[in-house]
């Protein structure tokens, strides 16, 4: 069973009053924070899932942003970042079907960039998380702890992307009711609920998926924070596979929180990348959402070089 954490109320949080951004200052605590999240997953062999043990028994990812200061107005950033990412996407989209979105958020700085962050897109798996999230939000609301089955259903959900195990979470939180429930509380605005639990069925934007890591990390959260170093532990436990789009940018040695889609869908493909990364020094949260590309290989490759352009492009602006 989880441990036990603080009270908890009887009812959905109230929505929080954060912009979905970190403050300069709480950008440096969660540094502090995170740089402890990267000792204890140095040497993690992304390629080999059995090195990162997942589930509740796994290393807690302590990512502690204090709240007092989380209803500022959020930091402004140089236009010409999100011109520059735009322009570095555009060399990446290739064929015209082919539509891309990406954000980025280095926590280290501050900095941020985004293309298309309300654009949106088929969620494919990556919307999962979302729903980890939903389903830990209601046990909090009913001051329970998450049951042996539920825990096992999220690792077979987050970690092997079972449809299943997807689809008796979604009744668990009583469908599209409590997904939108979950989402009004964690800020999520643009994600719609995936009909009969299944994610190839949903649609998200870039904005809401850096607003759900910054959730998963953030003090601010309505997510306890027991409930969000359990969901990164699932997230950490990625399959060899995962060495795409977001992974691809750790730097070696180093872990990741991920989740990812490739799916195929009236002969195009969905291919999806959302995590937080560590490269070259610094903490990164990166969320890469396609649709269009006519393969499964042509659409990894541009996810994947989306997200290599955007961690050069917001690393070089904090250097």
């Amino acid at each position: 069973m989880l441990p036990d954490t603080a009270p908890r109320s009887r009812s959905i949080r109230p929505r929080p009053t954060h912009a979905g951004r970190l403050r300069p200052w709480e950008r440096l605590s969660f540094t502090v924070v995170l740089a402890v999240m990267a000792a204890l997953v140095v040497g993690l062999a992304i390629s080999d899932p059995a090195a990162v043990p997942g589930g509740r028994h796994a290393n807690r990812v302590a990512a502690e942003v204090p709240a007092q200061h989380l209803g500022q107005p959020p930091i402004s950033r140089p236009t010409s970042l999100d011109a520059q990412l735009a322009a570095a996407v555009s060399k990446i989209a290739g064929h015209g079907h082919a539509r891309l979105a990406v954000g980025i958020i280095d926590t280290n700085t501050g900095a941020e960039a985004t293309y298309r962050p309300s654009a949106r897109l088929p969620g494919g798996g990556v919307v999962t998380a979302d729903l980890l999230a939903a389903v830990l939000l209601q046990h909090q609301q009913h001051q329970s702890s998450l049951s042996d089955v539920d825990d096992e259903l999220a690792k077979q959900m987050v970690e092997t992307s079972n449809t299943l195990a997807t689809g008796e979470l979604w009744d668990a939180i009583d469908g599209s009711s409590g997904f939108g429930s979950a989402n009004a509380a964690l800020q999520l605005r643009g994600t719609t609920a995936f009909a009969a639990g299944l994610p190839g069925l949903s649609r998200t934007t870039v904005a809401d998926q850096l607003q759900l890591l910054t959730d998963l990390v953030s003090a601010g959260s309505p997510l306890a924070p027991a409930d969000r170093a359990y969901e990164l532990s699932l997230m950490q436990a990625a399959s060899p596979s995962e060495r795409w789009g977001v992974g691809a940018v750790a730097s070696p040695g180093t872990g990741c929180a991920l989740v990812g889609a490739r799916l195929a869908s009236r002969g195009e493909w969905v291919i999806n990348s959302v995590g937080m990364v560590r490269h070259d020094g610094h903490m990164l949260l990166i969320a890469v959402l396609s649709v269009g590309s006519r393969t499964q290989a042509a659409g990894t490759s541009r996810v994947t070089a989306a997200a290599l352009a955007a961690a050069g492009l917001i690393t070089a602006a904090g250097s």
